[in-house]
């Protein structure tokens, strides 16, 4: 593999675990049902109709623990990914 298409890869495999991060945290707001608002901690009911979450739980009849658990899963498909892509190797290897 050249130097610059390995740290694609690499580019890649942290990017994936930045993702797995993300929906991993999404999955705990709703797991808490409570998320970080702009005038500090809101439960649930209070997110508004507009956020996404409230959006989907309502449009697929789930709670929000429900969709918690299809966070998780996705963060899991993501790590597993970024590790099949080297992600052990990002720190060590990310210089160019």
């Amino acid at each position: 593999m050249t130097a610059k298409r390995e740290r694609r890869q690499l580019a890649k495999a942290e990017s994936l675990m930045d993702l797995a991060i993300v929906a991993g945290g999404y999955a705990s707001d709703l797991r808490t049902g409570l998320i970080d608002g702009t005038v500090g901690i809101k439960p649930v009911a209070e997110w508004g109709d507009d956020d996404p979450h409230v959006i989907r739980c309502r449009t697929y009849g789930l709670t929000p623990v429900e969709l918690a658990a299809v966070f998780t899963g996705i963060a899991d498909e993501l790590e597993a990914r970024a590790e099949r892509a080297g992600f052990e190797r990002t720190w060590d290897e990310a210089e160019p």
